[in-house]
């Protein structure tokens, strides 16, 4: 189940990516927004962690965070830790936390809550 969502992140967001960066560029040349080239790069995204679940509702999860080959060879390594809750029997919600250590992009704090779907 998991597996199927790394496999699918290398293949939608240079995807998602292409196609806004389109859409931006047809309402530049209609005047709404300053015309630019697209912006033609793909990252490879990859964590590795374990996850300790005390209740079939509740998770925490130790990750490490590797981003790789969208400004630099390694754009980042983090360790992160990340709150799983599950809402309903296939709906999930993550509260997720990293600091970056190594990698030419040095946020201070990166943070995301996403809401997912496993079956």
């Amino acid at each position: 189940m998991n597996v199927v969502a790394i496999a699918l992140i290398p293949v939608l967001v240079p995807l998602v990516l292409f196609l806004l960066s389109r859409a931006a560029n047809s309402s530049a040349k209609k005047g709404t927004l300053a015309y630019s080239k697209a912006l033609q790069r793909v990252g490879v995204p990859a964590a590795l962690g374990i996850v300790y679940a005390p209740a079939t509702w509740f998770a925490v999860a130790v990750d490490l965070k590797l981003h790789f080959n969208y400004i630099a060879p390694v754009d980042y390594v983090a360790p992160a830790l990340a709150l799983r809750f599950r809402i309903v029997r296939t709906l999930n919600l993550e509260l997720d936390a990293a600091v970056p250590v190594a990698g030419a992009d040095r946020h201070t704090a990166l943070a995301m809550l996403s809401l997912g779907y496993r079956f």
